[in-house]
């Protein structure tokens, strides 16, 4: 973790908004975590919340000047446990389950208020498979028994995920169908299915309890 960064910053007695961020992957339970969190911490901004970032190396850069951007990862967050310091709500993006435990832990003992979880719509499929097979959905159920006030947003494929590389079954070309030809190509697609955009990821999930998912209103 960058300290010295984080000791130069605003004082940790003023309550702040924390955002994970990862670099960009095509493994599994990647989301676009750095192009979400850029318009969420500026908007976050905007309605006078302090912002702090802790941000693996590659996505530390392109963060308005007032961010507190700290060096580390959230998937090993032991090395980053003075991040928590100060904040009161944790958007939490690019968790991985075998640390999320930890993570949360540090972020209770710290104080956290309310966890808001980046979450995918993965679960509603992955609960009818053997837990030990569950990725969002072991996420998902490690923050709902941290004892911390949470909120998870259930997106489909957010549309920035074209921009960033972490859709791994199509998207690779849109940007460029869409600026030749005003068309995306989707292999199986259903009825229904949407892709989510980053401006419907609101900062008002870090200041009220929820759940928010993707599924159409009847």
């Amino acid at each position: 973790m960058d300290r010295s960064h984080l000791s130069q910053s605003r004082p940790t007695a003023e309550v702040v908004k924390l955002l994970t961020v990862v670099a960009p992957s095509k493994d599994e339970g990647c989301s676009p975590t750095g192009l979400v969190g850029q318009r969420l911490a500026r908007q976050l901004l905007a309605a006078g919340d302090p912002v702090r970032v802790l941000a693996e190396p590659e996505e530390c850069s392109g963060w308005p000047a007032e961010v507190q951007v700290v060096t580390g990862s959230i998937s090993q967050p032991l090395p980053s446990a003075e991040v928590f310091a100060g904040v009161d709500a944790v958007f939490l993006a690019g968790a991985h389950p075998s640390t999320v435990g930890a993570s949360l832990r540090l972020a209770r003992d710290a104080g956290v208020r309310r966890i808001v979880l980046l979450s995918s719509h993965g679960p509603e499929y992955e609960q009818y498979n053997p837990p030990e097979t569950w990725h969002w959905l072991a996420i998902e159920r490690a923050v709902e028994r941290s004892g911390i006030e949470w909120t998870h947003i259930r997106p489909s494929a957010v549309m920035g995920s074209a921009r960033s590389g972490t859709y791994p079954a199509t998207g690779s070309d849109w940007p460029q169908s869409i600026r030749t030809e005003g068309v995306v190509r989707e292999a199986f697609s259903t009825p229904g299915t949407t892709r989510s955009s980053m401006k419907t990821i609101s900062p008002l999930s870090l200041r009220r309890r929820c759940t928010l998912t993707t599924t159409p209103a009847p």
